[in-house]
């Protein structure tokens, strides 16, 4: 019977893992692998396989697996769990569909370490061979509340059934001296391999690619060891060929290895057995951590165009792999490194600047992004010499002209008004200069020649160029022709400036007629104002005399009297003002 509080234990558990399930963000970080007690066993014998975790510095509570062995060549005797105290799923296998599951717990405050036994498999070898164990589905989780699946990489076993196994003749085995990271070894011939027993293989979830190049400067290293081996040596550096000389006793069956500059390394590793030495195994380790450098993205540039663009990267440690290009947030183009060495061709797009973005990346996926810009102008029309406005049926067309564009291809176009068009291409000298001979002209009429830059891929974005020609029949028994003048092509930026210059003429004489007419207006007003005031003093001395005639008359009260004083004042003093101005 299970106890209540064990119950209550793997329910609580359960429910940690169906949570986990659903909220494993993926933080990576412990590793699942394999051991085996022998490399090499006969038929009829056991051997026993270990399941270890490493948790990497992460704590964790639970895992769970599916492994998958050879049961063509083995038979599993037994499975045993050793680091778990809690089961959802109890460790179980089947010989007949080769699969091994388990799914287990432990309580907190959990598990932090490496090289923790998980399982123990007890195998008997049935048939020769080469028996492994892989894994299947597999997950680590953290003890962080959450169940987060940190499980970063599995690394398998594998082992050789022989039907007999001879016994090596023993020799002592020679250590020669190490190299040091900081002082790498040149690489020299592969020495004689001496010692007792066969290399074991070395394998890392890490480095699970010897020939291809990682971003990690840590990881870990995994071996499987004969039983009974009672020690082993290891060595990491730069020498592809050295003799471990760093004893750990008892053996271990795994390594974490870190900070690992940029560089080919190599891991060394041989085991003691009954007191020989066993040959040595060698792993390289392949690690490149610096993005590539001075990285450019630069147009190249024909006389007519951007013929496309030209890349450029460099990476000192494990080279550069490919480039992706993307023009105006189009698709996006990848490009080979090797590819990179020849100019990258565009299609022709429109006149103006367009954005680049593009990124490269090295062997190690290391990448370095660049964002820029090309401008893509114009092309100036060329210009063609003068001929003549009319010429005779039979004469042939010398046209001539200049472009800005040397050993550059032009188009030119002859157009008759009877809608037949001939195209010639053309290609101008070292000075930008072409020339052309038509066939004779067959028959009388207009006819339009027109000459324009070719740019990338044949397109066309240039101004054309036009002048007219008329072709007409000699007259029969005349010696004289008719006089030759030059018609080119109308050209409206003169007639347009003849209307600027005659705008402003009209300005300026509207403007001097404003000035006259104001100041006529000005003497007249003058005028009126002076005659006004004539006026008005020729009709106050007219009044001030009939005051006179009636002073004479009668006798004038003191108001009378003093009204014509002060008439005769205003009047004075208006006839002063009025000679003043004058």
């Amino acid at each position: 019977m299970i106890s209540t509080k064990v119950f209550y234990k793997q329910i609580s558990l359960t429910a940690i893992f169906i949570v986990s399930f659903f909220l494993a963000s993926h933080a990576e970080a412990a590793s699942l692998y394999l051991t085996s007690s022998n490399s090499k066993v006969t038929v009829g014998s056991l051997v026993t396989i270990n399941l270890l975790v490493n948790t990497q510095g992460k704590t964790i509570n639970n895992a769970e697996a599916t492994l998958q062995f050879s049961n063509d060549l083995i038979d599993v005797i037994s499975v045993k769990g050793s680091l778990f105290s809690l089961w959802v799923e109890s460790p179980s296998f089947s010989n007949s569909s080769g699969v091994i599951s388990f799914n287990g717990g432990i309580p907190d405050p959990g598990y932090n370490g490496g090289g923790a036994k998980v399982l123990t498999i007890v195998a008997k070898a049935k048939k020769a061979g080469t028996a492994s164990f892989l894994f299947g589905d597999a997950a680590v989780r953290e003890n962080d509340g959450l169940g987060t699946d940190i499980l970063s990489g599995q690394s398998p076993v594998s082992f050789l059934i022989a039907s007999n196994v001879s016994e090596p003749e023993v020799k002592p085995s020679t250590p020669s001296t190490p190299s040091t990271p900081n002082n790498p070894e040149k690489p020299v011939t592969p020495p004689a391999n001496e010692g007792v027993g066969e290399a074991v293989a070395i394998s890392s979830p890490t480095y699970s690619n010897s020939e291809t190049w990682s971003l990690a400067k840590s990881g870990v290293i995994n071996w499987g060891l004969p039983n009974k081996t009672s020690a082993v040596e290891t060595l990491i550096d730069h020498n592809p060929y050295s003799t471990p000389s760093v004893k750990y006793a008892p053996a271990i069956f795994s390594k974490n290895i870190s900070d690992l500059d940029d560089g080919t390394w190599y891991f060394h590793l041989r085991y003691l057995l009954n007191n020989n030495w066993s040959k040595v195994s060698h792993f390289k380790i392949q690690v490149d951590t610096t993005p590539p450098s001075d990285f450019s993205v630069a147009p190249e540039k024909t006389n007519n165009c951007i013929a496309g663009l030209r890349l450029s990267a460099k990476d000192a440690t494990s080279g550069i792999d490919y480039y992706n290009i993307n023009i105006d947030d189009q698709s996006t183009v990848k490009v080979l490194a090797a590819d990179a060495a020849n100019i990258i061709p565009l299609p022709q797009s429109e006149d103006g600047r367009h954005k680049i973005l593009a990124t490269v990346y090295d062997k190690a996926g290391n990448k370095t992004d660049l964002s820029t810009e090309i401008n893509s102008e114009r092309l100036n029309a060329p210009i063609l010499n003068a001929l003549p406005s009319e010429v005779l049926v039979g004469d042939k067309l010398n046209i001539s002209g200049q472009s800005d564009y040397h050993n550059a291809p032009l188009k030119l176009a002859i157009n008759s008004e009877s809608g037949v068009s001939n195209e010639f291409d053309l290609t101008t000298d070292e000075s930008g200069k072409f020339f052309f001979n038509s066939e004779s002209i067959a028959n009388e009429g207009n006819y339009k020649i027109s000459v324009y830059a070719v740019g990338c891929n044949e397109m066309t974005n240039s101004v054309i160029t036009e002048i007219s020609v008329t072709a007409k029949t000699a007259i029969t028994g005349s010696t004289t022709l008719k006089p030759i003048s030059v018609t080119p092509a109308k050209d409206y930026s003169l007639i347009f400036n003849l209307l600027k210059v005659l705008a402003v003429l009209i300005l300026l004489f509207g403007w001097y007629k404003y000035i006259i007419i104001e100041r006529r207006l000005f003497v007249t007003k003058k005028r009126a104002k002076r005659l006004s005031v004539e006026i008005l003093l020729d009709k106050a001395n007219k009044e001030l005399a009939v005051l006179e005639k009636a002073k004479k008359l009668k006798k004038l009260n003191r108001n009378e009297e003093k009204s014509v004083t002060n008439l005769k004042k205003i009047i004075s003093d208006i006839d002063s003002l009025n000679r003043n101005k004058k």
